[in-house]
């Protein structure tokens, strides 16, 4: 029991390092205020996301990996998401 709590921190860790670098990042696409200044911030995010991969114990694994990558690609469609539903108003209300 005792190697499994070690284990489990050691595990707990490890994903807080990699995470860490990334709330700066996804801090900054949830301030973006126009669709075409949210491209800005791939590079910084996908390399931030490779370097996970290459370096992370817990996220080499793919299942797990994959489920990391859904959820920042959730966080970017619900972002652009907003953007499209706004030009849509827009458009609405311009072609009344």
């Amino acid at each position: 029991m005792f190697r499994d709590v070690i284990q489990a921190l050691a595990e707990a860790q490890n994903i807080a390092l990699y995470l860490k670098p990334l709330v700066p990042i996804l801090e900054m696409i949830e301030k973006v205020q126009d669709i075409e200044s949210i491209s800005l911030y791939f590079n910084r995010l996908f390399h931030t996301l490779a370097l996970t991969w290459a370096n992370s114990i817990y996220y080499t694994n793919i299942n797990r990996f994959i489920g990391f990558l859904q959820q920042w690609t959730n966080l970017i469609i619900l972002k652009v998401g907003f953007f499209v539903d706004i030009i849509k108003e827009i458009l609405k209300f311009y072609f009344r």
